[in-house]
């Protein structure tokens, strides 16, 4: 798999007085998030912020091969802070990602 990517645009409204953007994160072939979704940059930078503390203490989930989805729903259900993506921005409602550990090794795992 490539290195992640983040696709990030950014416009002023018209009037110039906010800034918009669109945001959308690369996995090789899975693309999270939707980039047509506009939403303040503001927010998204608050969402991003949070997402770098969160990811910092985050410890990943033992949790073997074959309950990966499992974990994943269930995780995200108990708290949504769990979460390995920005929270409260639109453009990423819906998608799930968690951090797990199977036989040892880390993964997150992603259901756009």
């Amino acid at each position: 798999m490539k290195e992640p990517i983040i696709k990030l645009d950014v416009e002023f409204s018209t009037d110039r007085q906010y800034v918009f953007s669109r945001c959308e994160f690369v996995f090789g072939s899975v693309n999270v998030g939707d980039y047509e979704q506009l939403m303040l940059a503001k927010s998204l930078l608050l969402a991003l912020e949070d997402l770098v503390v969160r990811m910092n203490n985050f410890e990943p989930i033992e949790c073997a091969m074959d309950d990966l989805e499992n974990v994943l729903s269930n995780t995200i259900r108990e708290d949504i802070r769990n979460s390995c993506l920005p929270l409260g921005v639109e453009a990423f409602d819906g998608d799930e990602a968690v951090f797990v550990s199977v036989y040892k090794k880390s993964f997150i795992i992603i259901k756009p």
